[in-house]
């Protein structure tokens, strides 16, 4: 008989998310209840996180964490198509969309360069123990 595989949940795929920006030099603010520990008050839409770098100033990217059958509310459907918002399902997801989106918006400055390699070597290292 075989026996079921637990479902992962949405907060446990964050987690890993969170811990795998923040390795490859990424700041992460948290929106949703789970981490706030209440009713958070944020609208319908808003990402679970918004990631930046100190090399893109004044500029977040948004990171909706779903679990791989998870899909969008309408609402979130909405912002994807209008702000810099990414769906990630896994650590890699999110790590390669916060390095593209530094690469994207990061003006020319000293240490631009090394941040973006030290976040495509956590990519590489996280791809290769997936």
């Amino acid at each position: 008989m075989a026996t079921k595989v637990p479902a992962i949940k949405e907060h446990q795929i964050q987690s890993a998310l969170v811990d795998a920006l923040r390795t490859a030099g990424f700041n992460v603010k948290h929106t949703t209840a789970y981490r706030q520990k209440g009713a958070s008050g944020v609208s319908k839409g808003i990402p679970d996180l918004l990631v930046s770098h100190p090399h893109v100033p004044l500029c977040y990217l948004g990171i909706e964490v779903k679990t791989p059958n998870g899909k969008l509310s309408p609402e979130q459907k909405l912002a994807v198509g209008v702000l810099e918002y990414v769906v990630a399902r896994s650590p890699v997801e999110a790590v390669r969309a916060a390095a593209e989106w530094m690469e994207r918006f990061a003006p020319p400055a000293p240490g631009k360069l090394h941040a973006l390699r030290r976040a495509w070597a956590s990519l590489r290292s996280l791809e290769a123990s997936a």
